[in-house]
Parts: C-alpha cells; sequence; structure tokens
C-alpha cells in the first residue's frame, strides 16, 4: 500500500530528540510499515528525520491535507486530525496520543484508558518500542526521573517523593520550564546515554497523571529499571504492578514504594516487555487496521 503517516509538526520526528516520546512511536511505525513492504511517505515538522522514504516538512498539520488524496490510506497521529475534515471520504485511521483533538472515525488509541477518557469506539493497540541491548551496567543507587520539566509531568512530586524517602533524585529531560530547586539535573536525554542511564537507577519516579501511552516507563523496562508511576492516565497499562513497578495514588505513596521496589526482581521488567509489548506486534495490528480502514471498513 501507499501509506501517508503523518506526525505532530511542534517537535521534531527523530530517534535522536530528547524527549519527545510520540514523534519516536511514529518514527517506529513509519519504519515498521516500510520494513513490511509498503510504500512510507512521513509528514512532519521541521529537524525530522526519516530514511526510509519521502519526507515532507510543514510547520502546520493543515498543510498535509494538499498531499493526500494521492495515497491508499492514511495513518494521522497529529494533534489536530485535520486530514479527515479536509478529506472525509479518504481512509484515514486516526492513532489518537493526547487530548486536544477528537481523533473521530477509524480511532485507534494507545491504551484503554485514553479510550475510555474520549468515550468513542476505537481499538486499541498499546504503544510498544524497538529493545536496546540488554543492560551491561548496575545501579548505583539513585533514583531518576526523565521527562520534561512541565507541572502536569509531575517533577516537584518527584523532588518531594525523593526528599520524603531520603534517597537521591537525578533528573533528566528537557527544560523550560525550571527545574526545581534542590536536585541533581543532568539536562536532556537520547539514545544510549538515555538507557544507561535508567539502567543504573534504581527505579524510574513516573509522576505524570496526563499520560495516553506512556514511553518512558517501557524505555525503563527494557533496561531492567523499575517504574513507579501513578495511578492516572495509562501509566499502570505500560507496567506489571507487583512485577515490573508500583502503582501510587499521591506523594507519600510514592515515598512509600520506594522503600518496596528493591524487592523487585529486576529482570521480569524486560522479559514482560519482551513478551507483551513487542514491536512487532504493534506496527502488525497497526497494519491491519490500515488495510481495514483502505478496503472501506469503519469503526
Amino acid at each position: 500500500m501507499k501509506i501517508a503517516v503523518l506526525s505532530d509538526t511542534r517537535l521534531p520526528t527523530s530517534a535522536n530528540y530528547a524527549g519527545h516520546g510520540l514523534g519516536k512511536q511514529v518514527l517506529a511505525a513509519a519504519n515498521g510499515l516500510a520494513n513490511k513492504g509498503h510504500s512510507v511517505t512521513l509528514f512532519a515538522g521541521a529537524g525530522s528525520q526519516f530514511a526510509r522514504g519521502p519526507l515532507v516538512i510543514e510547520a502546520d498539520e493543515k498543510a498535509f491535507s494538499p498531499f493526500l488524496n494521492t495515497f491508499d490510506v492514511v495513518l494521522d497521529s497529529t494533534h489536530q486530525h485535520t486530514a479527515q475534515t479536509a478529506w472525509p471520504k479518504l481512509p484515514i485511521v486516526n492513532w489518537s496520543h493526547d487530548r486536544e483533538g477528537r481523533p473521530g472515525r477509524c480511532a485507534v488509541f494507545p491504551s484503554d484508558a485514553h479510550r475510555k477518557w474520549h468515550g468513542q469506539p476505537g481499538r486499541v493497540i498499546h504503544n510498544a518500542i524497538e529493545l536496546p541491548d540488554a543492560p551491561s551496567v548496575s545501579p548505583d543507587g539513585y533514583y531518576a526521573y526523565l521527562s520534561m520539566m512541565h507541572s502536569p509531568k509531575g517533577p516537584l512530586m518527584a523532588r518531594e517523593a525523593a526528599r520524603l524517602a531520603g534517597v537521591k533524585l537525578v533528573m533528566a529531560g528537557p527544560t523550560p520550564p525550571l527545574i526545581p530547586p534542590g536536585v541533581e539535573y543532568i539536562g536532556p536525554l537520547s539514545g544510549a546515554d538515555k538507557f544507561e542511564f535508567m539502567a543504573r537507577a534504581t527505579a524510574l519516579l513516573f509522576c505524570s497523571g496526563i499520560e495516553a501511552g506512556p514511553i518512558t516507563p517501557l524505555e525503563a523496562q527494557a533496561v531492567n529499571c523499575p517504574v513507579i508511576g501513578l495511578d492516572y492516565g495509562a501509566t499502570k497499562e505500560n507496567l506489571l504492578p507487583g512485577k515490573t513497578g508500583l502503582i501510587v495514588q499521591d506523594t507519600l505513596g510514592m515515598v512509600e514504594a520506594i522503600g518496596k521496589v528493591t524487592d523487585l526482581r529486576r529482570e521480569d521488567c524486560r522479559e514482560w516487555l519482551e513478551e507483551c509489548r513487542t514491536l512487532t506486534g504493534m506496527i502488525d495490528q497497526l497494519e491491519a487496521a490500515l488495510v481495514d480502514a483502505a478496503k472501506g471498513e469503519v469503526w
């Protein structure tokens, strides 16, 4: 099939850009579909990279619309999903990762929690990542925070939980906004540096309560780093509670979990990913959705 893959234009869709987990998912999907023999064109924002086919750079997702009627099917992972308005009869699978725009017809959600939030029919295809090499380092005794410093992501909660638990917290991720005072901050990380940072951590403190299908917990588990996450959004769908991480309700719950997380067997984290969150499985399910949409099926 000839497939157009639409990405968010506000940040680069690139494997090397720190902090854009959604962009990395879209890039993984585009690469995976190309590897399966499809002709794939990626539409994305400035700074994006795609080696498996044509790359169209635009500053606004609305600028993608004039190009799309030449494709058999579209995988739309933009924020506003404007393509379906411009082309109401074009087969479009709307891959929804946020709450900004309703995905509309042929929706695919990265979690059941996100599907329920939108309150509409759709297929659930959980996010997955390409596994890095198995970690060759041991934990250094610190707890990790790896995310943007925006308040909904929970940087202050991570700082307070670590302070109350009396453990060392090392923070990484893009700025602005401001870095919480009184913490060790090592800047944005990507690639091998990101995975080594989490492999050396006792656990990842994942304090975001707004996630549709968070990638960072998957990346942590890929290097045998358990996750302590909030019971909001889809975090608990991207780990195995009690096995590869712990789910908590608030800051004090996170403090308690910090005292328990070392009881978990770290090797279970990667083993669970290898069994339940394979990139091959995600690509196969996305391909099936695109095939169904191209045949005229609507859900």
